[in-house]
């Protein structure tokens, strides 16, 4: 069963400006994602830049090759020239495989937790991150499209019918360990019972945020926005494990200094 096309003008213009890009775009989050089979993986290995090369023209003595002591002229060092840098070709493609898969298949990435911090802008899904250019300059945006999009087309070589609650369901929970996993060791008291409760309710959606994000009291516009969209996702934890979340996300947030927080949302972004 083939996916219905839909209109790619959002899609398309988004590509054409992105694969005009005249800078490396570097990956958002990069250590955090495990690589996507078949592709570059998330971390720093394909975000290759333009080097620096030195000039090719001879160093000249200086005057007419000897001095008036007799002693032998000192060269010219060479002039190194920096060359402007380009994204390597193998980002430009996947580039634009990542952005054709969310024009012609949406379906397999609207409902899809985009597991880098793109939370900050209010997106609700891989298919958020493609509608705009933040997924040209992160792995992990990609990564899971293109993932996705292998694993459904794997489905139909086999001669299955197209399963995008099952392919979907394989790539969050990949990308869901791993964060997980790697989350539970960069925060504090995560064995405890608020630890645990955070890990769990704020990993369904996206990738866990780090409580230094905002300060103990901003972090109720916030996490009134989370519960407005898991529970319009059908995807609201029980309220005891939510509350416990809540309660762990402000206690941490409580201990971090309000400097400390401008620098950390800075750093995500």
């Amino acid at each position: 069963m083939m996916l219905p096309r839909v209109p790619r003008t959002p899609f398309l213009l988004a590509l054409l400006a992105l694969t005009t890009l005249a800078l490396v775009v570097p990956g958002c989050s990069a250590e955090t994602a495990p690589p996507a089979n078949g592709t570059t993986g998330a971390g720093g290995g394909n975000e290759e830049t333009g080097t620096t090369r030195p000039s090719t023209a001879t160093p000249q003595a200086q005057g007419t090759g000897a001095s008036t002591n007799g002693t032998a002229a000192t060269p010219t060092p060479a002039q190194t020239t920096a060359q402007k840098q380009f994204p390597p070709q193998d980002h430009l493609n996947k580039i634009v495989v990542a952005y054709t898969v969310a024009s012609e298949h949406p379906e397999l990435l609207t409902g899809l937790p985009c597991y880098c911090p793109c939370e900050l802008y209010g997106h609700g899904g891989v298919i958020d991150c493609h509608r705009s250019q933040h997924a040209a300059m992160c792995n992990i945006c990609m990564d899971e499209a293109i993932e996705a999009n292998q694993l459904y087309e794997a489905q139909l070589s086999r001669g299955e019918p197209g399963d995008i609650a099952a392919v979907q369901a394989q790539v969050k929970d990949r990308y869901r360990n791993a964060l997980v996993a790697q989350t539970a060791q960069q925060l504090p008291n995560m064995n405890t019972q608020q630890g645990q409760a955070f890990l769990q309710a704020c990993s369904d959606c996206h990738q866990p945020p780090s409580p230094a994000m905002h300060t103990a009291g901003d972090w109720d516009a916030s996490l009134a926005r989370m519960e407005e969209y898991a529970r319009g996702s059908n995807a609201m934890p029980a309220e005891p494990m939510w509350q416990a979340a809540i309660g762990y996300v402000k206690s941490v947030a409580a201990q971090v200094p309000v400097n400390n927080v401008a620098q950390m949302r800075q750093s995500l972004q």
